[in-house]
């Protein structure tokens, strides 16, 4: 994780993903991850725009591949990653880059 004025980035991974849930079953699954932004004074005087990206992926050759990743729960000092996933997709490792930065006005 870097801090950068007024914008934060990191790298979140998720191996070994709990059996049952996002590889395995049937029908909408999701797993939640809690992202905690730069430790100390809080950087952000507002609460920051997330924007998310896919960097890896290890899942089953035997389904269709359907993945979503949301960031929910923003505040000023850390999110929430959620990652979903549908039908019968089998995920098994995940991992990405996110970005949390101040909305910029040109007034």
């Amino acid at each position: 994780m870097a801090l950068h004025g007024n914008f934060q980035y990191g790298i979140s991974i998720t191996p070994n993903l709990p059996w049952g849930g996002l590889n395995g079953g049937r029908g909408e699954r999701s797993a939640t991850f809690h992202i905690d932004f730069a430790q100390g004074k809080t950087p952000f005087s507002h609460v920051p725009n997330v924007f998310l990206t896919l960097s890896g992926l290890d899942a089953s050759k035997n389904t269709n591949l359907r993945i979503r990743l949301t960031a929910k729960n923003v505040t000023t000092s850390g999110f929430d990653l959620v990652i979903s996933t549908w039908d019968d997709t089998e995920l098994f490792e995940v991992s990405g880059f996110w970005t949390a930065a101040l909305a910029r006005s040109f007034d």
